[in-house]
């Protein structure tokens, strides 16, 4: 996993984020992407058109994202590779 975030909209978020993260789009409207595209070695092991995005509806998507970057944490002893440090 390299990355845990929130959505109060799949249909805003979702679009931002993929476009961020695509080499056929300039964009910085998502950290993850400007993440993505500024680290050569992710790039090179885990290429665009392998990424994948994994969605969850939740009534309260902030609880929700802090559970999962804390058990991310505590598994692995730090946050996702592209989640800002809090």
């Amino acid at each position: 996993m390299l990355y845990i975030g929130k959505a109060n909209s799949f249909l805003d978020r979702v679009p931002n984020l993929k476009k961020s993260i695509s080499p056929d789009y300039n964009s910085s409207s998502h950290e993850c992407g400007s993440r993505y595209k500024s680290n050569g070695t992710f790039k090179e092991k885990l290429p665009y058109d392998n990424l994948y995005l994994e969605l969850q509806g939740n009534d309260n998507p902030k609880n929700l994202e802090k559970k999962l970057l804390e058990e991310y944490e505590k598994e692995f002893g730090e946050l996702p590779p592209f989640n800002r440090v809090s």
